[in-house]
């Protein structure tokens, strides 16, 4: 039997995932999350780094910021 070809996420599929992690976060105490580049930020938003991040689809949903090697990216959040 073939199988369905998975739809492209979109900017709210993100933005849903965006706001179950903010909500996890907040009923564990947290006052926010970091996610750093790597598989945990390409599913959060559907982008690796900083560049790709900017034109990923759920780009609209957070703010961005970037830091550069040997950069504390904790500190520059903080």
């Amino acid at each position: 039997m073939p199988s369905a070809a998975a739809s492209p996420l979109t900017t709210e599929d993100y933005a849903a995932r965006m706001e179950r992690a903010s909500r996890a976060a907040a009923d564990a105490g947290l006052a926010g999350l970091v996610v750093t580049p790597g598989p945990d930020l390409s599913w959060l938003c559907g982008s690796l780094e900083k560049p790709d991040a900017e034109h990923a689809a759920g780009a609209g949903a957070v703010r961005i910021s970037g830091w550069t090697d040997g950069e504390d990216p904790y500190r520059a959040v903080g």
